[in-house]
């Protein structure tokens, strides 16, 4: 079948942000995960999962940013001092890590990735003094917030908000992976978690934008204001943010829609099914 029972109205919806971003790799994926429940084993592989990098390189920006707090103060500081807020930011990630696995990292590991986060966060910071012209306040770490589109609610985890000195705000998302913004403009976007922020944040937005911290590339990408400088952030001639912004609530409200309608078409996008772990019960491979 293509579609399953739609949902009764008034009941809650489950998988926040995944609705939107599985419904556009493939309905299918979003009735089976969501609706059914269906999930594959994880494997199990030696170290740290890229998921727990991830969380490592969240953890301790969050704290270093709790520290510095503005932009202003990001510059003031020498490289000793930043050395120490780094140092400590990356201590308290780990520490977090550990309590969260239940078990020491072994010495010799985890000397290794102290070395690597402290190292890899300390070009980031360079990078944001070169890239960022703008004076900004960090209001708003890992924050949480409910909202609701077209009837699917999500609880919405922002990794950063920075204020800019006209009260405007850019929504910050970290990235270790690599992200291809290009996306959020069609139809089904892959990524749309940080369209769904901009959407939340009404008329007070002044951009989206992911902070890459790849070993291959350290650099943002989004979307700005037109009078908002953070250098290669965007093509120059990028099109209006507002305009955007509507385009992207206009198709993540279709996929809202349609989710909550039951459909559940085997139809991945672009053909391609990416990272999903279904193939055995959506059996493509074998219609084909």
């Amino acid at each position: 079948d293509d579609a399953g029972p739609a949902l009764p109205p008034g009941e809650a919806t489950v998988g926040g942000t995944k609705v939107f971003e599985h419904q556009a790799h493939c309905p299918f994926r979003a009735f089976a995960e969501l609706r059914l429940g269906a999930r594959a084993l994880e494997t199990a592989s030696p170290g740290l999962a890229p998921w727990e990098r991830g969380q490592l390189v969240h953890k301790a920006l969050e704290r270093i940013w709790e520290d510095l707090q503005t932009s202003v103060e990001l510059r003031r500081r020498n490289p000793g001092e930043l050395q120490r807020t780094v140092s400590e930011g990356v201590e308290h990630a780990l520490r977090r890590l550990v309590e969260e696995r239940r078990e020491p990292l072994p010495p010799r590991f985890e000397s290794v990735e102290r070395s690597r986060l402290e190292e890899l966060l300390l070009a980031w910071l360079d990078t944001e003094k070169e890239l960022r012209k703008d004076d900004f306040t960090v209001v708003g770490r890992e924050a949480e917030q409910s909202f609701e589109l077209a009837g699917v609610r999500a609880e919405l985890r922002v990794d950063r908000v920075d204020e800019l000195a006209d009260g405007r705000r850019i929504i910050v998302d970290y990235k270790t992976g690599k992200v291809t913004v290009a996306e959020w403009d069609r139809e089904r976007p892959l990524e749309p978690q940080l369209p769904l922020y901009a959407i939340s944040q009404g008329e007070n937005l002044a951009g989206a934008v992911f902070a890459r911290l790849g070993a291959d590339a350290l650099k943002f990408e989004g979307a700005l204001a037109s009078d908002v400088r953070i250098d290669r952030a965007m093509p120059k001639k990028a099109p209006e943010l507002a305009g955007r912004v509507e385009l992207w609530r206009e198709h993540l409200e279709a996929l809202a829609r349609n989710y909550l309608a039951g459909r559940a078409e085997v139809d991945p996008r672009d053909g391609k099914c990416g990272h999903c772990k279904l193939p055995t019960l959506c059996r493509k491979d074998e219609a084909e």
